[in-house]
């Protein structure tokens, strides 16, 4: 038997294609507040619709068969990759200019959320992102560090779609690390880890749970794999069942896990392994405070022939789906091979993230530019880097850089709040220096995590017209109340091409110190709404 499989060849075509995603939609946001903001400061601020719609279609270019699935001649990649630096510097500079118009001049620095819900996280400061001001406040030396690199760690707070000035917040718990000669032991306060000196995870709870190891007690977690992957025909194209009976564990450790971060704020152990002669890894391990995730930033030096690079978590859960992470929802499948029809799906595609859960608890893999998966019998896999040799022999060749990540969990993936951290994970807050801000200001705000905001953008053929788009997340049918700081505002229902729509369902827009839009959904739905300021 022979499948395509396309999800993993020139990896960093689709880590481009991911970050360039995410970065015009959050200049798309950051460019409508600016927008409305303007027609009340006075400022000269214009929406960059001519650039968005330029940048936009470059990256859509790239998306266009072969170039995004990685089966394209090497020559085609030469163009994509100057297209994709095009809209990585082109959009940080709309980025720039956008948050410029939305702040004021001044000696501290800002942090801006894009997205729909309040963030508490561990930020990390590089000397030129710590304003003068910054530099006399005291904090508390308890939750004070800075980081093996020189930089300055804070933990702070983000309003959802809003700035705030940089401030030191309490944190919930301080984490903690703890090595003997054979085991690191990490703790925040919401999950605990034991690894081994490969860095690999030997036991992993939740702490609502700290009886139920969810990893599997016989296997470790973070164990990387290599394959043989030599397709009878198309090597870019396809995968092989038959590269499952050759799997081989990466367990030659050319640096046994160090300790490089002691915390409070973020404890981070660094791992050395070899691949091969031509090929080795790197990976920083780091569980900082407050998160309900363990990271793996992996570095990895890749010169292969027909290899493949896999992760796998083989868990303690029993359950006979998984569900995966895709535009606008998730999709379950099956966790085991007992038709032809399973068996087919040895290598399957996920977006964000991979959960398997049973009613109590369950575990997520989540990564930043990632799209191939597997699961069975309780083991979930990530495919990392892929090196076929037709039709480019240079593919995917050279240095690499990516972030998976692990997160245990209590209760049903609906509750578990996987969706909105691998959303964090994705989309990390954004900090601007020299401005300052009046008061923090969060534009927008969704009263249920089961629906989420996920663009905001100015109409295509209006200049006081915004864009909202919604869906519903969990796949249960809900009601929605949006608030937003603008008011005097009209909101209708349209469709994808922002046409308006009538639609006989649920739609109240109440007016006071905020605007409220209440709303019906399905499950799954995805709903627009055009609304004029």
């Amino acid at each position: 038997m022979w499948y395509i499989f396309e999800y993993t060849t020139h990896a960093e075509v689709k880590k481009q294609n991911r970050k360039g995603e995410l970065l015009l939609r959050d200049v798309e946001f950051l460019a409508t507040i600016a927008t409305v903001l303007s027609g009340t400061s006075g400022s000269r601020y214009k929406y960059p619709s001519g650039d968005l719609d330029r940048l936009w279609k470059l990256l859509l270019l790239n998306q266009f068969h072969d170039v995004l699935p990685g089966s394209s001649i090497g020559i085609v990649y030469t163009d994509a990759h100057e297209y994709y630096r095009d809209i990585q510097k082109t959009g940080n500079e709309l980025l720039d200019k956008s948050l410029t118009a939305i702040t004021q001049k001044g000696d501290n620095s800002v942090v801006v959320n894009t997205l729909g819900w309040n963030r508490r996280e561990v930020i990390s400061l590089t000397k030129g992102d710590i304003s003068p001001s910054r530099k006399k406040v005291k904090t508390d030396k308890s939750s004070q560090q800075v980081d093996h690199k020189g930089d300055d760690l804070v933990y702070c707070e983000v309003p959802s779609f809003g700035i705030s000035e940089l401030q030191q917040v309490d944190i919930p718990a301080p984490v903690t690390v703890n090595q003997t000669e054979s085991a690191i032991q990490l703790s925040n306060g919401l999950l605990s880890a034991d690894l081994d000196n490969n860095g690999r995870i030997i036991s992993l709870y939740n702490t609502t749970t700290p009886q139920v190891n969810l990893i599997n007690a016989d296997h470790p977690g973070n164990q990387l794999l290599i394959y043989d992957d030599i397709p009878l025909y198309w090597d870019a194209w396809d995968v092989m069942d038959y590269h499952l009976e050759t799997r081989k564990l990466v367990d030659n450790v050319t640096q046994k896990a160090v300790i490089i971060d002691k915390g409070p704020l973020r404890v981070t152990i660094q791992v050395c392994l070899r691949i091969s002669e031509v090929s080795h890894i790197k990976q920083e391990i780091t569980l900082d405070a407050g998160s309900p995730y363990i990271t793996f930033k992996t570095q990895v030096s890749w010169h292969e022939n027909r290899k493949f690079l896999k992760v796998e978590f083989p868990t303690s859960i029993h359950s006979n789906k998984v569900s995966f992470d895709i535009q606008y929802g998730f999709i379950e499948r099956p966790n085991h091979y007992n038709t032809s029809w399973d068996s087919a799906r040895f290598e399957v595609c996920g977006h964000k993230w991979a959960d398997i859960s049973d009613y109590n608890q369950g575990l997520a893999v989540l990564n930043d530019c990632k799209y191939g998966y597997s699961a069975i019998d309780g083991i979930l896999r990530l495919s990392l880097l892929r090196s076929p040799k037709a039709p480019d022999a240079d593919a995917d060749m050279g240095d690499h850089e990516f972030t998976y990540a692990v997160m245990p969990h209590q209760g049903r993936l609906q509750e578990s709040g996987v969706i909105q951290q691998a959303c964090n994970l994705n989309s990390p807050l954004i900090i601007k220096t020299g401005n300052s801000l009046t008061t923090s200001s969060s534009y927008f705000t969704v009263n249920t995590t089961q629906v989420i905001l996920d663009t905001v953008k100015l109409s295509e053929d209006s200049g006081n017209k915004i864009v909202l788009r919604l869906y519903e997340t969990y796949g249960g049918s809900t009601t929605a109340e949006i608030s937003t700081v603008f008011k005097n505002i009209t909101v209708q229902r349209c469709n994808c091409l922002e046409e308006v729509i009538t639609d006989e369902r649920c739609l109240n827009v109440t007016s006071g110190q905020q605007t409220q839009i209440t709303l019906e959904f399905k499950p799954f739905e995805l709903i627009s709404l055009l609304v004029t300021f």
